[in-house]
Formats: structure tokens, sequence, C-alpha cells
């Protein structure tokens, strides 16, 4: 199935599909979470903090479709750490079909463009495009200053 046609039967928003297996955006609804499972997604990694209210239990919906469900707690620029980048690698390293969501897709694309660099060897510019294929927009600034490139 190609990108547009589970574009169109999500509520989630900024959808997108940077690699293989993997898949990108802002919070999906149970219903996203039920038919991503449908087709093929096995684990689901949110980026968003407790303190950030999902609207539904995310994890226990999770468990019932038999996902794996993990959370790297991400707020701002100060949490695009090392540490939470290794963490994603890890968890993709295994080449599962995954979901990587926040609100809106931003984190997802700031983090995945700092592992991109910091942990997979990437050049500043082409992890920097990976995070733009990937959802990066509102961070962007604040990541190519952590990638190393001119804000010009």
């Amino acid at each position: 199935m190609e990108l547009k046609s589970i574009v169109s039967k999500l509520a989630m928003i900024n959808v997108m599909l940077p690699q293989e297996n993997l898949l990108v955006g802002g919070q999906p609804t149970s219903a996203d979470l039920l038919f991503l499972q449908k087709m093929g997604i096995r684990q689901v990694i949110n980026l968003r903090p407790k303190t950030e209210p999902l609207g539904y239990d995310e994890q226990a919906i999770c468990q019932q479709l038999q996902l794996f469900y993990h959370v790297i707690p991400v707020t701002d620029i100060t949490t695009l750490t090392r540490d939470n980048a290794k963490q994603l690698y890890q968890l993709l390293v295994v080449n599962e079909p995954t979901l990587v969501h926040c609100a809106s897709g931003n984190r997802v694309g700031a983090l995945i463009a700092l592992m991109a660099f910091w942990l997979q060897h990437c050049s500043a510019e082409d992890a920097y495009f990976l995070g733009l294929q990937s959802g990066l927009t509102k961070l962007a600034p604040e990541v190519k200053k952590l990638l190393g490139l001119s804000s010009c």
C-alpha cells in the first residue's frame, strides 16, 4: 500500500514515510493504531512526555493490539540529547515496522536528524534533510545549531 492511501485512512497529522519500515507523524488515535497494526506496524515509539495528555491510554491500546510500546519523553531542545537519540536508535535498529510520533511530528524529525548525525555517522546536511523528511519544522533552527550547520 502506498503512503497516500495510508494517510487518507488516518486521523493523525503530518504522516511521513522517511525510510522503509518507519512511519512518523503526529498523535495517532486509537483507530489509527488499529489500522496501522493491520497494515503491519509492530512497534510504537511515543516521544510525548507524560505531562502531555493523549486523550486515551495509548499504552493499553498498544498492549491490546500486541504492539511493542516505548516512551522517550522529548519536551524541547534540552531533551534532544545523545541519550534519547541512542534510545531511539536502539529501538529502530531491530528494523521492525515502527510508528514514531509526538503531537505534530516536529520532535520526531528533530530526534531522527540528531540520531542520524550522532549515531549513524550521516553528514550534517544529510541528517538535517532526513529530519525534514521526518517532520522537522519549528525546531529546525536549533537542530541546525546542534548539527553545526550555519543558520544562513
